[in-house]
């Protein structure tokens, strides 16, 4: 088997399984989960603004916790996203060669 069938056939099995995922009611869940977590953390720090230059280190690490509540939310799907696109990129050259 070759490299491109081995990707060929990762990118056809995350594709079933993050689509399966992502249609499931517990990732719409996790999903709103998450973004009460990010709305927590962002009012937080956006509401209140800062007393001293000392707080600056902890509202930085509030940031970087949003980022990753969102990178985490969005994650599924870009994987999704890249499977497909290898998939149909695939596809488009595998009938290149068939159309000679």
């Amino acid at each position: 088997m070759s490299t491109d069938d081995e990707r060929l056939r990762e990118a056809v099995r995350q594709k079933n399984a993050f689509t399966g995922l992502l249609r499931t009611e517990g990732w719409e869940m996790l999903t709103t989960i998450l973004q009460e977590q990010v709305e927590m953390r962002r009012n937080s720090f956006e509401l209140t603004p800062l007393e001293s230059m000392d707080q600056i280190p902890a509202q930085e690490f509030k940031k970087g916790e949003i980022a990753g509540l969102r990178m985490a939310a969005q994650l599924p799907q870009d994987i999704l996203d890249d499977a497909q696109s290898i998939i149909d990129t695939t596809r488009e050259t595998e009938g290149a060669i068939d159309d000679g």
